[in-house]
């Protein structure tokens, strides 16, 4: 143990303080449970009050979201599958946050379960940001679908990923490849079975990798006002 100011302090114990991550750890055998004090602090509990069992998170979750936790613990200690996800947190009946579980179990020679132990952690703003791109991405979706232009998505192998409703409006006047606008071909062929090889069709690069470029497909339609009959 290294020492700070005449206290010993063990090794490992500056890093779980700096983490910035809620530690906690379940006894399978007599169902007791620790939780440091970074639960102590975002639930409400008094310095002095000391929690024993793992349902003291119950009264920080929906009924929903107890269920869940619950169900992922199963599923870990029997089939050893990843504990890993992110739950809403509810304190006071009002939801604050979003926090996310991380763990794994202890097994003996048997391989039976006899300890659970992990992490929590707030991901409240990377769940907000992830939310917000969400938002951002539908609307995106919605801008190109509805774009004037005939546009088309292609992967760094010249095939179409997407395609808006203008594009397929001109497959189908043109009968080809109608049903998906030629999602999954290539720009040659899709322009060659549309009898448009030599349209002309202008690139945007969507990334600095060229992973995706995107295409406007100028077919040369444009519309007319109506002429008054001449006099």
């Amino acid at each position: 143990m290294s020492k700070r100011r005449g206290k010993c302090v063990p090794p490992g114990l500056r890093a779980i303080q700096a983490s910035g991550d809620g530690l906690w750890e379940l006894d399978l055998a007599s169902g007791t449970a620790w939780f440091s004090d970074w639960f102590h602090a975002r639930l409400g509990w008094r310095p002095d009050e000391v929690r024993h069992t793992w349902s003291a998170l119950r009264d920080a979750m929906t009924p929903d979201s107890w269920r869940v936790l619950l169900e992922e613990m199963r599923n870990h200690l029997e089939s050893d599958t990843p504990f890993d996800l992110e739950l809403p947190l509810t304190v006071g009946g009002a939801q604050t946050g979003w926090w996310r579980f991380h763990g794994r179990a202890e097994r003996n020679e048997l391989r039976h379960p006899m300890y659970f132990a992990g992490c929590a952690r707030d991901v409240s703003a990377e769940h907000s940001l992830r939310a917000g791109l969400a938002e951002e991405i539908t609307w995106l979706r919605g801008a190109f679908e509805m774009m004037p232009a005939a546009a088309a998505v292609l992967d760094d192998s010249e095939v179409i990923v997407a395609v808006n409703r203008r594009w397929r409006d001109l497959l189908t006047q043109r009968a080809a490849l109608r049903e998906h606008g030629g999602l999954g071909g290539t720009l040659r062929q899709v322009m060659a079975s549309a009898g448009a090889e030599h349209a002309r069709c202008e690139r945007v690069a969507l990334d600095d990798q060229g992973r995706r470029t995107l295409v406007l497909w100028h077919d040369g339609a444009r519309a007319r006002a109506p002429r008054e009959d001449s006099r």
